[in-house]
């Protein structure tokens, strides 16, 4: 059933004011229990923050993050989402699934009024108004299904609007989230609410799950969880679980080649791996989760790639008493990569044109990198990192900037919104000029730092797109998509492993719809976008390219390509 209600609250257009329209919010309410379905899609839903338009998008840019702190984006709300992860990831039932589901719903409408209240200025008359009744009425319409975990949500957006208290936001939160530990996972729940009932204890809570994993020996529960549906554009979130492609391995290299050594497929036990780091193998969480540095560390010889000076010493220790590992400590010139690797392959006895793994993650136009690659070896395996704000057939090239290779990604050129915010005296911290300085954009002939305008290298999203990634893989067909990662097999093995998944299908379950994606910095608080409209497919594939295309050259980016082949 898809419930559509059309509110007019008239109220004054600056956030301090809402108050003024208590009476008119609380009168909505009474429809909260249309909404009791998730499905359901009312009235101005998915509710795009910040708006949507080229007109909207100045008004943004011009309003500064810098206006007011992000600590409920930036820190409650992924905080939160990491928390109801976690304890589903325990053994638990149905029931505790069925709660984290409509928790995460709730979190999601929270950070909605927040970031409906930050941008009030920039939405169209009116707009404003029906999308905090609307979003009061939706979270009402969930306590019902939430009772078990307490909480006073009925009174959220009285407490908010007629009395000021910003901090009924973080209670509505953190009361629920309480109980929903205490509930499933009670030695990992903190004793007490901090702070007046309004601070969940994450670090009390992280320290003791880590103790709950270890003593069990590190093993996981999947999750079955998704991104809230009513909050997808078209409700798209809503897909069956079933899964009969190659999608259901998820972008797992180690399952791949299991599955190919019981096909009988011979491997050479030798990896390729662009962007090794630190060389640890990693757990799925951990930021050097690295599944090349997983296979040589378990034996297979390697080629190891890193430019960035910090992990030197460290790769040295790892790997230097290996004479199957060939280290190359060093920022690779996009066009040296074939010379290269021909090389390696001719001098490095356990080298081999076959390897059973490349893994490219070099945060720089990854695709190329891979392309360059693909020249001279034919893996079984490709590994990647893609950029999974643009969905298939959008086609986003990071252009190969050799400037870059002197900067590492922390020291780069930021969109201009984030920097804007960054040095702003009302932001939550300042940079000195220091730090600001090794943010400037870089000058492409020279490398040094250009002054501060629009238009300098590095402030483009890295790497590539999942389609990108495929077009510049011939030979090669998509095997999953995880939320930042992806996995290509080689097409004379693809019906050894099963049926492909199509690219926009695998990208939505693996990235889009998966609950991860709320545990990220918010994508819109540096850009000032809301990339869910990229997912809106009641907008052509041009809309959307032309949407992204206008947000990065908004923010002073112009070293990129950005595409999309539609089928006829």
């Amino acid at each position: 059933m898809v419930v559509s209600l059309t509110l007019s609250v008239r109220c004054p257009r600056r956030p301090r004011h809402l108050h003024l329209c208590l009476a008119t919010y609380l009168g909505c309410l009474a429809t909260a229990q249309a909404w009791q379905q998730e499905s359901s899609l009312p009235g101005l839903a998915p509710w795009y923050c910040p708006p949507i338009g080229f007109e909207e998008g100045a008004c943004v840019r011009k309003h500064r993050f810098g206006q007011a702190p992000l600590y409920m984006e930036s820190s409650i709300v992924p905080l939160s989402v990491k928390v109801v992860l976690a304890v589903v990831q325990e053994p638990v039932g149905e029931h505790v699934s069925g709660l984290a589901q409509i928790l995460l719903s709730k979190i999601e409408a929270i950070r909605l009024i927040t970031c409906t209240g930050r941008f009030s200025d920039c939405y169209h008359q009116g707009v404003v108004d029906q999308t905090m009744a609307e979003l009061c009425s939706y979270i009402a319409g969930l306590q019902g299904r939430l009772s078990s975990l307490g909480g006073d949500d009925d009174n959220l957006c009285e407490a908010l609007f007629r009395h000021g208290d910003g901090a009924a936001m973080l209670r509505a939160i953190a009361v629920p989230l309480q109980k929903f530990v205490e509930v499933a996972l009670p030695r990992a729940a903190p004793p007490v609410l901090g702070n007046f009932g309004s601070r969940f204890n994450f670090e009390y809570f992280f320290a003791e799950r880590a103790k709950a994993v270890l003593e069990r020996g590190g093993l996981l529960q999947q999750v079955r969880l998704s991104y809230p549906p009513m909050f997808s554009p078209g409700g798209i979130c809503s897909v069956d679980d079933h899964d009969d492609t190659t999608q259901s391995i998820g972008p797992d290299v180690a399952a791949v080649l299991a599955k190919l050594r019981q096909a009988k497929v011979g491997l050479s036990n030798f990896v390729i791996n662009f962007g090794a780091a630190d060389g640890e193998c990693g757990s799925d969480e951990d930021w050097n989760a690295d599944p090349a540095n997983c296979l040589t560390s378990e034996g297979f010889s390697a080629i190891v790639v890193e430019g960035d000076q910090k992990f030197f010493d460290t790769l040295r220790r790892r790997y230097g008493d290996r004479t199957d590992v060939s280290m190359i400590l060093q920022f690779l010139p996009l066009d040296n990569v074939t010379d290269l690797l021909a090389d390696q392959l001719s001098s490095m006895p356990t080298a081999s044109s076959s390897p059973d793994l490349l893994k490219v993650d070099v945060d720089h136009a990854d695709c190329l990198f891979m392309r360059e690659a693909l020249r001279v070896v034919q893996p079984k395996v490709i590994h990647v990192e893609y950029m999974p704000q643009a969905p298939p057939p959008l086609e986003y090239v990071q252009h190969y900037q050799s400037a870059l290779l002197k900067v590492d990604l922390h020291g780069r050129a930021e969109p201009l919104l984030l920097q804007e915010r960054l040095w702003k005296p009302s932001a939550q911290f300042v940079w000195s000029e220091q730090q600001l300085q090794k943010k400037m954009p870089v000058d492409e002939e020279t490398g040094g730092h250009r002054e501060r305008h629009p238009a300098g290298s590095g402030r483009e999203m890295t790497g590539c797109s999942l389609s990108a990634f495929l077009v510049h893989a011939p030979g090669y067909s998509l095997l999953a998509a995880g939320d930042e990662e992806a996995v290509l097999l080689r097409d004379d093995l693809q019906p050894l492993v099963g049926r492909q998944p199509d690219a926009f299908d695998a990208w939505l379950r693996g990235s889009f719809c998966n609950p991860r994606r709320m545990t990220n910095a918010p994508d819109y608080a540096t850009w000032g976008f809301d990339f869910r409209v990229l997912a809106d497919l009641t907008l052509s594939a041009s809309a959307r390219l032309q949407q992204l295309n206008q947000l990065l050259k908004a923010h002073g980016a112009h070293a990129f390509s950005l595409t999309a082949r539609v089928e006829s």
